[in-house]
């Protein structure tokens, strides 16, 4: 209940800062992307990312020393050394074509620091070289395809069960019997049902005594009396079901009794008897369990869940047919089924392989199902199997070319070709897009082939083109997160988030957001990383209250958290800080983990406890420290800590020798400046006034022997102190000396008044009052001494009292 309170009032503490001081307090409420608090001027110092549409045969391999990257390249593309030039910019200062080493050129970038870092690597449809340099942060993830690719949606075939083949066939023979079967066959054949009805019925009478030619009368009633149900036109219920269940009885085979036993229970719907032939068929496939009928009568119930809508049944009678062994066709059919459902469902392994297997046991039943066709092209597309999808989606084509979404299939086909001619492809694509009439088809070329340019100014033209043709809803997802790279290639870090944030609000299913986690990640690192280096905290505070599921599912979770952390004791929220580092650790899972930024965790929320002064979490924290990352930190942050700890604990000693060994490392001049006054404020605490002088006066000396200004603030700080501990001590001439260089030093200080103030009271207290006057009245005359003024004119009152009244007074009373 505490840490629920406490995490309310640490929002509504920011909200109302916010509120104050114009800054974003929510996800809703963002600043605009002109506002000064949204220029970042290092962006691209901080990551850079460079996409080369290069050929197949394209190599590169780099190295890195100091500032120099030095890349042998080679499979060059055309306009090489132009395409070189665009490079430049932002962490790439400059570019050179330095030499050749056989068919590879050798190629030098310099970067802008040496703590930059780089990755390089080639990928696929189209080939593209990618390198990206930036701050080791910006690339703690390999590269990513972040253009990638998509299936396209496509709802499945719904299930149908496939009958075999009727035995119903005209008979050799001559004589009445035989001319009476065959002519009900030939009126089945012909769809004159009723008539066949009829006639067979006759046929089965004469051939009473020849099993064969009877049975097949019976069948071929079977057939026109099934027909007829279909149709609606059937005499009565009775008379097919009756129909139906003799033709059963004398077919000559399991195949053929598990048609009849289908087509029975299939009539029944559309005679307004759903809920029979399901029951129908559960019987049926009691008498048949386990023979070559069984996968036929399966099919069959799979087909009337499916039209009760039952859908659990359905998926249950799927699962078990598909296991069945054989060559049954009704298994490729519910393998296509529910393959194109895994499909639908974005479960893309488990719907490659069912579709997989439907196609290579069944490739004529795979071709012929438009939908399981194109969904298995885009499988093999999306897995890497090149060959295969091109191969498919001819197949497509071929088949099934004038129907949706053949527009789609030959987009992936010029695509494709990129593999062997990027330059054909792009052209190939760039006709597509004309020629092709649906506009789906064209934005889908254009964007291809946009990806295939090299130029940028081209590729930006090309997106604003796409933009123009009002994009469908299987493009806007694509071209969004196109924007948001050009964005973020551009430096505008803030204008990338809100597309980012867009395409997560619009489309948070679509396959795009889970196939490039690391973009959306790197653009909330980048933002919230320059707002708390550029010393933005509230900006900083606001992406993570009204972002705080993505900082939770951050791939750097720790490294977020301990940004925030930073930000909220920028503002001296030290709790709520420590309360966000907290949660930022070991939640990020093994393959996020980074040792240094926990290890800068733990020493972040050291610091926030020395601040609130939490003496028992602050020595646990320091243990833990000391345990686990030994030697790790020479920092000041650490040995304070260490030292306020010891301090803490009455090891006065231990504090004072962790301070002075800080004070003799790597410390900055504020922090070698912080250790004086603290050293100081020890040693008057306990009374020991010397060595708290001393310790200022060292800094003193050390600061002012550097050459640095004696203006500074750090100084100034320095020398109050001192004259405040001789003031305290009584050693009048000392404050005397002491103030008087603080107003001199510093005329314009705000401290100024209260210096010329306190100088006259220690010289009053040494007795030269004459001098004590002067100094008065120049305050009381001042316009800008304030309160100190006020009090220089009762100093004033007194002493003139002293010099007129007293002495009568004193002699009246006696002394």
């Amino acid at each position: 209940m505490q840490n629920r309170l406490r995490r309310c009032v640490g929002l509504v503490r920011a909200a109302l800062l916010a509120s104050v001081l114009g800054y974003p307090g929510s996800s809703v409420a963002q600043p605009d992307v002109t506002h000064p608090v949204d220029d970042f001027p290092d962006a691209q110092l901080q990551y850079r990312r460079f996409e080369l549409a290069v050929s197949p045969t394209f190599t590169a391999s780099c190295q890195k020393k100091e500032v120099a990257l030095t890349c042998e390249i080679g499979g060059v593309p055309d306009r090489f050394a132009r395409l070189l030039r665009a490079m430049r910019g932002g962490a790439i200062t400059g570019v050179e074509l330095i030499g050749r080493r056989g068919k590879s050129f050798i190629v030098r970038l310099d970067l802008a620091s040496p703590a930059l870092e780089f990755r390089s690597e080639t990928l696929t449809v189209p080939p593209r070289w990618v390198l990206e340099v930036g701050i080791p942060r910006a690339l703690s993830d390999g590269i990513e395809d972040e253009t990638p690719f998509r299936p396209y949606p496509l709802a499945p075939r719904p299930f149908s069960p496939i009958l075999p083949k009727s035995p119903v066939a005209q008979l050799p023979g001559k004589g009445s019997v035989f001319e009476a079967v065959n002519g009900c066959v030939k009126a089945l054949e012909g769809g004159r049902y009723k008539a066949a009805m009829i006639s067979c019925e006759s046929a089965a009478t004469a051939a009473a005594n020849d099993v064969t030619a009877r049975a097949v009368a019976l069948m071929a009633r079977g057939e026109a009396a099934a027909a007829l149900g279909r149709q609606g036109k059937a005499p009565d219920l009775t008379t097919v079901t009756n129909a139906l269940i003799r033709a059963e009885s004398v077919a000559p085979t399991d195949e053929a009794k598990a048609r009849f036993a289908v087509l029975q229970a299939t009539i029944y719907e559309p005679m307004g008897y759903p809920s029979r032939g399901e029951v129908t068929l559960d019987d049926k496939m009691k008498s048949y369990r386990g023979t070559p009928a069984e996968p036929w009568i399966l099919a069959g119930q799979i087909a009337s869940a499916e039209r009760q809508k039952q859908t659990e049944q359905a998926k249950k009678l799927v699962r078990h047919l598909t296991e069945m062994p054989g060559k049954n066709p009704n298994i490729g059919a519910a393998l296509l089924y529910v393959g194109g459902q895994a499909y639908e469902r974005k479960d893309w392994l488990e719907a490659l392989e069912l579709l997989d297997m439907a196609w290579r046991r069944w490739p004529d039943l795979t071709v012929a199902n438009t939908e399981g066709l194109f969904h298995l092209a885009e499988l093999y597309f999306r897995a890497g199997r090149f060959a295969e999808a091109r191969s498919t989606y001819e197949f497509f084509i071929e088949r099934h070319g004038s129907r949706r979404p053949q527009h789609v299939a030959r987009v992936r086909l010029a695509t494709l070709a990129a593999l062997r001619d990027p330059g054909g492809a792009r052209a190939r694509l760039l006709d597509l897009a004309y020629a092709l009439k649906e506009a789906e088809g064209q934005q889908l070329a254009l964007l291809w082939a946009m990806r295939m340019q090299p130029d940028i100014k081209e590729r930006r033209k090309a997106l604003r083109q796409i933009d123009r043709l009002d994009p469908t809803d299987y493009v806007q997802p694509e071209l969004a997160m196109e924007r948001a790279r050009s964005a973020l290639w551009g430096g505008e870090v803030r204008r990338a988030e809100d597309i980012v944030r867009k395409i997560l609000r619009t489309w948070p299913t679509d396959p795009l957001v889970k196939s490039v986690p690391q973009f959306f990640d790197r653009t909330l690192f980048l933002l919230v990383y320059n707002y708390v280096t550029l010393d933005r905290p509230l900006a900083a505070i606001s992406q993570y209250f009204g972002l705080r599921a993505r900082f939770e599912r951050h791939r750097h979770r720790e490294l977020m958290h301990l940004l925030i952390g930073r930000a909220l004791r920028r503002l001296g929220m030290h709790e709520e800080a420590f309360t966000a580092l907290q949660r930022g650790l070991g939640q990020g899972g093994e393959e996020t983990h980074d040792p240094t930024t926990e290890a800068e965790v733990y020493l972040e929320m050291a610091d926030a406890l020395y601040r609130t002064q939490d003496r028992f979490r602050l020595r646990e924290i320091l243990k833990y420290l000391d345990r686990k990352y030994p030697g790790r930190f020479d920092v000041y942050t650490y040995w304070r800590a260490r030292a306020a700890s010891a301090r803490w604990d009455g090891r006065l000693q231990e504090a004072r020798d962790v301070l002075v060994y800080a004070l003799n490392g790597p410390v900055a001049e504020d922090e070698r400046a912080d250790i004086a006054f603290t050293l100081a404020d020890w040693y008057g605490e306990i009374g020991d006034s010397e060595r708290a002088e001393a310790a200022l006066l060292t800094w003193l000396e050390l600061y002012d022997g550097s050459g640095k200004t004696k203006r500074s603030a750090i100084r100034r700080s320095a020398v109050w102190r001192l004259a405040e501990l001789a003031f305290e001590e009584a050693d009048w001439p000392a404050a005397i000396e002491r103030f008087g260089d603080v107003a001199a030093t510093y005329p314009t200080d705000a401290l100024r008044p209260e210096a010329q103030y306190l100088k006259a009271r220690a010289l009053q207290s040494l007795g030269d009052s004459y001098a004590a006057v002067r100094l008065y009245d120049e305050l009381t005359a001042a316009p800008d001494s304030g309160r100190f003024g006020q009090l220089a004119e009762g100093e004033l009152a007194v002493l003139k009292w002293e010099r007129r009244v007293s002495p009568a007074a004193l002699r009246a009373s006696g002394f």
